[in-house]
C-alpha cells in the first residue's frame, strides 16, 4: 500500500474538485465555503489561492475545469 502525506496543511472548509493541471504541473482544488481556488505546485511546494468574487458567492462553487485554450 502506497505512503499516503500531506503536501499542502491547508485550512479549507469544504476542499474537493482536485484536478491536474499537466501544462503547470499543478494540482488544483476549490474550497466551496470560503469560497477559493488553490493551486499546489510540487517542483516547488507553493500553494497559491484566489478568493472568488463576492459577486461569484450566490451559489457555492463545486468544481472547475481547464480550458483548451487556457484559464479556468
Amino acid at each position: 500500500m502506497p505512503d499516503i502525506e500531506c503536501v499542502a496543511p491547508m485550512q479549507t472548509i469544504l476542499g474537493e474538485g482536485p484536478i491536474w493541471n499537466d501544462r503547470e504541473e499543478a494540482l488544483y482544488w476549490i474550497d466551496a465555503w470560503q469560497p477559493l481556488i488553490l493551486r499546489y505546485r510540487p517542483a516547488d511546494a507553493r500553494v497559491d489561492t484566489w478568493k472568488l468574487p463576492d459577486a461569484l458567492n450566490v451559489e457555492p462553487i463545486g468544481s472547475l475545469v481547464f480550458r483548451e485554450q487556457g484559464g479556468l
